[in-house]
């Protein structure tokens, strides 16, 4: 995953309730619904009404804090990394 986008959001240290929100969208669209959804809730809770609209999951799971979600997301990364290059498809190997 390079996304520069993701990792500066992540890279806040409170992130805004719109911040928190583009979070859950990267990760839905690098990861997928179930890993961003917890980030789509901790943005509703904090205020994000897009964030509240597009989910339909149950208000009584509880979620963890941010800095679990943080390195939740970093560990997802580096194993995406790492199988990709496993695959041969390095995106900063020029194929020499």
């Amino acid at each position: 995953m390079n996304d520069q986008e993701l990792q500066h959001l992540l890279s806040i240290t409170e992130p805004a309730p719109h911040q928190l929100r583009r979070i859950a969208e990267l990760t839905e669209l690098h990861f997928d619904f179930e890993t961003a959804k917890v980030w789509y809730q901790k943005a509703a809770q904090a205020g994000d009404q897009h964030a509240a609209d597009y989910l339909e999951a149950d208000d009584d799971e509880p979620t963890p804090d941010i800095a679990e979600l943080r390195e939740l997301l970093i560990m997802l990364a580096l194993r995406k990394i790492a199988a990709s290059r496993q695959e041969g498809d390095d995106p900063h190997h020029d194929g020499t």
